[in-house]
């Protein structure tokens, strides 16, 4: 009898995780000229969010371009397409495109 109640645990366990990757985390690579910086972060954040933590990553000038927005951020889906990030629904279709590894370009 425990044998089965486990397994129905554990199949329910299996069977609640989301595909969202909510609650994880991801590896985010940003190009920045020649450069390449790497950084876990949650996969919820918020493309808002995601910039503030680019720019805490990046010196002075950088980060003060990547919070007011004059700055780009570019994701590469394993097409070789690349494509502006917008908004969060874009941010949310990169981190899916790419199976949670996104390489993204700081276009200045």
């Amino acid at each position: 009898m425990d044998d089965i109640a486990g397994s129905r645990r554990l199949a329910h366990k299996a069977s609640s995780t989301t595909l969202s990757g909510k609650g994880s985390m991801v590896k985010v690579k940003i190009k920045l000229g020649n450069d390449m910086i790497a950084l876990r972060l949650p996969s919820e954040l918020t493309l808002r969010e995601l910039r503030a933590r680019i720019a805490l990553k990046l010196g002075t000038e950088e980060s003060a371009k990547a919070m007011s927005g004059t700055s780009q951020i570019v994701y590469h889906a394993p097409s070789g397409e690349s494509t502006l990030l917008s908004d969060d629904q874009d941010w949310e279709t990169a981190l899916l495109v790419t199976n949670y590894k996104p390489i993204l370009t700081f276009v200045q």
